[in-house]
């Protein structure tokens, strides 16, 4: 599912026009780009939360010419989803008809 798919489904589900569902998807994505760009978490309840995390730096390999490499430390979005949305993949459940995802 792309971005402009979830667009046209919440379009649908509220009724409201593509141009302005657009707006709020991009604005939502702002802010949560923002936040973790502080350092800080998001979270969905019923769905997961979204972190940043530490990685230390640590030893590799060029995949292409095998010479040994340090990746240096760095920061990276972690997603740790909610036991809701754990269960609804492990089980292959419906997701409510609610939900206005077909």
């Amino acid at each position: 599912m792309t971005k402009k798919d979830i667009i046209n489904v919440i379009s649908k589900t509220t009724g409201n026009t593509q141009k302005v569902t657009a707006e709020v998807v991009d604005s939502l994505l702002d802010n949560i780009k923002a936040e973790l760009g502080k350092g800080g978490s998001v979270e969905f309840m019923g769905f997961g939360t979204f972190s940043v995390v530490d990685r230390a730096e640590r030893a590799g390999n060029n995949p292409r010419t095998g010479e040994k490499l340090i990746i240096p430390a760095h920061k990276a979005v972690n997603f740790k989803s909610s036991k809701i949305l754990s269960e609804i993949v492990n089980a292959n459940k419906k997701i409510p008809a609610e939900a206005g995802v077909e």
